[in-house]
């Protein structure tokens, strides 16, 4: 019989405690219910996908090579590898908020764009553990607008805003954009 091992990527994921985990499940799932899957399986879906998205390398912005899923397929695989259960695509996308250093699109059919995130598997920058700051309350990283919309937003002429003071309109702000 053959063996092959493989060496875990040194992202600098720094592992919380189990019940650092517990509350980082409470605090994603509390702000996010849709992610929260039905069973008492929740929390420990959510661990077994959070350890496996800090093996990953994060990327400036939402990866445009991949689909989401795919990205679900390749921590199925490791934790597979590991003998462990297979996670969701919303107990992956919990884990990712989590993390808190990771950009995301949030899908938007109307404008064309897919969930996508930031992460590649085999090369990027480092973990930073920004999870610890999350267990202090700092909310998780905001949606990055899809392409489409920072273009349309872009052909706007900008923005110009006026105040009303003494009858008169006075320029209180000049070139706002959307985005």
């Amino acid at each position: 019989m053959v063996s092959v091992t493989t060496a875990s990527p040194n992202t600098g994921f720094v592992k919380p405690s189990n019940a650092e985990l517990e509350s980082l499940a409470s605090i994603v799932f509390g702000r996010c219910p849709h992610l929260k899957s039905d069973g008492p399986d929740a929390v420990p879906e959510f661990t077994r996908a959070f350890l496996v998205v800090g093996l990953m390398y994060r990327l400036p912005v939402p990866s445009k090579k991949r689909y989401f899923g795919s990205f679900v397929d390749d921590a199925n695989e490791i934790l597979i590898r590991w003998g462990m259960a297979s996670v969701t695509s919303s107990a992956f996308l919990a884990a990712a908020l989590a993390h808190g250093d990771i950009p995301w699109q949030s899908a938007d059919p109307t404008l064309g764009a897919l969930l996508e995130i930031g992460l590649d598997p085999h090369t990027g920058l480092k973990c930073t553990n920004a999870w610890r700051a999350i267990l202090a309350g700092q909310a998780f990283l905001p949606p990055v607008p899809p392409a489409e919309l920072k273009r349309r937003s872009d052909a706007l002429p900008p923005v110009k805003i006026y105040q009303e003071s003494h009858g008169q309109m006075k320029l209180v702000a000049a070139d706002q954009r959307l985005w």
